[in-house]
């Protein structure tokens, strides 16, 4: 999974697990797509 600039951004953010999907920047994000997003961007920064 590639992140992209919003990707990022978006773990910028802390989602509560009682929100169920956030609209951000013109996409939007189930709390199961950020939970993937936050898993593969701390892959991607121990890699690093």
């Amino acid at each position: 999974m590639r992140l992209t600039k919003r990707d990022i951004a978006l773990t910028k953010i802390s989602i509560p697990a009682a929100i169920h999907s956030v609209y951000f920047r013109g996409k939007r994000y189930s709390y199961n797509d950020y939970l993937a997003i936050l898993k593969q961007a701390d892959k991607n920064k121990d890699r690093k």
